[in-house]
């Protein structure tokens, strides 16, 4: 999976840009608010749809315009040409000049993963996040995970509705068993990411870390000692007065541990960062391994998020996967000794960006 080619309109402080990074390692320097790590998220937003730095996409259209738009020249199974352009709160997107309906056509397209300022809350944020990172993996190796999914959240729906309104217990019992059934899917389905997970997220840790034996513990949102369905039919009266389902996929949970404590009472703040980025590395290999191909994984900031010896570290992990990779940092010439020799440079200063000598 490589991006050859990006062209840029008005995101950010990038009013045009047409660029051709490197096919393997990509390196980015720049001041602080210089537009590199703008860089990185319009790659991301060409694989996810969304920013990893804000909600509100008006927000990185350039000041004083009204849209942005992107265009990437992908190779993957083939070439293939990837769009989108916001205009007045809409986004259009184009495939090999087809119209595209469905964000899930483009993230199984284009898998990317970003290790940036927000990836600590992998490891210290509350249970979504872990969540959705279990998903986001799913999404991409179990080709029956995207309908087990979009079947649970609608059944939970329906049943969250059915208990604020004061629906019948005939009727809340039928979106019991659906709930129940659609939720022992999922949870069948995450608990055997996990267990892929496991080992290669233990290897990254021991590589990157050097410290104790790590694992991932699987929680899966209700007791064990009890079957989801009963739960759900014997717990009607609390749910009804707390207004949604208190059991199910929706509650899991993902625990990191290292030497059998969860990892936020045995590591460092300064180690978590590692910890995180060993974590979505682990999944980046475990996509390797179900899918024959790499992602495109984008580290912010590497250098000033980590000492030395653990940027040093998470370099060398990164060179053990096979897909393409984009680090950006302020200082060029540690930037430059952290990738390989063959790596392309580039330097960026207020939206203009040039190859580095």
């Amino acid at each position: 999976m490589t991006l050859s080619r990006l062209r840029v309109r008005d995101f950010r402080c990038f009013e045009q840009l047409d660029w051709e990074p490197g096919p393997r390692w990509t390196l980015i320097s720049g001041e602080n608010a210089s537009g590199k790590t703008s860089l990185l998220e319009a790659i991301f937003f060409m694989g996810r749809g969304r920013s990893f730095r804000t909600a509100r996409a008006e927000r990185i259209i350039r000041m004083g315009q009204t849209g942005f738009e992107l265009v990437g020249d992908i190779q993957a199974d083939r070439a293939h040409r990837l769009g989108v352009r916001r205009e007045k709160r809409k986004a259009r997107w184009r495939l090999d000049g087809a119209d595209l309906n469905r964000m899930t056509e483009i993230v199984s397209l284009f898998p990317v993963l970003s290790i940036d300022t927000s990836a600590q809350s992998m490891v210290e944020g509350g249970p979504e996040y872990r969540r959705r990172f279990l998903d986001w993996g799913l999404f991409h190796v179990e080709p029956s995970f995207l309908s087990a999914w979009r079947r649970y959240r609608q059944a939970l729906s329906q049943r969250n509705g059915a208990l604020r309104t004061g629906a019948k217990e005939a009727f809340l019992k039928t979106w019991d068993e659906a709930v129940a059934s659609h939720g022992e899917a999922l949870d069948h389905f995450r608990r055997a990411q996990v267990q892929r997970l496991n080992g290669c997220f233990s290897e990254m840790v021991q590589l990157g870390l050097g410290v104790g034996q790590a694992s991932l513990e699987y929680q899966a949102g209700w007791r064990q000692d009890a079957s989801l369905s009963d739960l759900l039919s014997e717990n009607h009266e609390n749910e009804r007065k707390m207004g949604h389902t208190l059991y199910g996929p929706h509650r899991a949970e993902l625990v990191l541990r290292v030497d059998g404590v969860p990892a936020r009472e045995r590591v460092s703040r300064g180690q978590q960062k590692m910890l995180a980025a060993c974590l979505l590395l682990a999944g980046a290999q475990v996509f390797e391994s179900e899918r024959g191909r790499g992602v495109v994984a984008l580290v912010d900031d590497l250098p000033s998020e980590l000492d030395n010896f653990h940027a040093e570290r998470l370099a060398r992990l990164l060179g053990r996967l096979r897909g393409q990779c984009f680090i950006t940092g302020i200082e060029r010439g540690r930037l430059s000794g952290l990738a390989p020799s063959d790596s392309r440079l580039f330097h960026v200063e207020q939206g203009q960006l040039h190859p580095a000598d």
